[in-house]
């Protein structure tokens, strides 16, 4: 493990996607969050973790070759405090496991939080969007600080992935950034 590059995912509400017994609300992001993960566990140069919600689970547990990490839950419409305490976790989380790459998706503050431990680290974040709001300025302007922070994450991340090319034009457009399309993944059952 020691040679392998240790890539660490952060989306919550994926966890219900790796363990079915779970009745964690998710959607597209957390799905494609789940899939790379779930493919890139597939290369045995990669080390790949994910830090999921607090369900009651146990600390870590290991799933198609994933090591699932319990971490926190994010909620609407916490008070600042709250929020604060969330980032502190993270942070110190990210020091304890210490990945090479990590890798976020949708708007939030926690983004902003990621950038900044990957720069002290000197390491690399992946920021994906997954939604409009993500790169439109919406989010950004209707939300404050944790906004002016998720901007900063997104403007320090090394590499930004979008799901298609309109996402792509307002990255550029809105915050002159550079970014790749990646198209949403979808999983086929094999055809009989």
């Amino acid at each position: 493990m020691k040679n392998k590059k240790k890539i660490c995912f952060f989306s919550p509400s994926s966890y219900e996607l790796f363990c079915k017994t779970q009745q964690v609300s998710h959607g597209g992001a957390e799905l494609q969050m789940y899939l790379l993960a779930k493919n890139l566990a597939l290369n045995s140069e990669f080390e790949i973790i994910f830090f999921v919600g607090n369900y009651n689970q146990n600390k870590i547990e290991i799933v198609d070759n994933v090591k699932l990490i319990k971490a926190l839950n994010l909620k609407k419409n916490e008070n600042l405090f709250a929020k604060i305490l969330k980032a502190l976790k993270l942070f110190l989380l990210l020091i304890r496991h210490n990945p090479d790459v990590i890798i976020s998706t949708t708007a939030n503050s926690i983004v902003g939080i990621i950038s900044f431990y990957k720069r002290i680290f000197n390491k690399k974040h992946v920021h994906r969007t997954a939604h409009l709001i993500d790169v439109d300025n919406s989010w950004i302007s209707e939300n404050g600080i944790l906004g002016k922070i998720y901007k900063s994450g997104m403007l320090n991340a090394d590499k930004i992935i979008t799901q298609n090319e309109e996402h792509q034009q307002f990255l550029q457009k809105n915050y002159n950034l550079q970014s790749v399309v990646l198209k949403n993944a979808i999983e086929i059952s094999e055809i009989k």
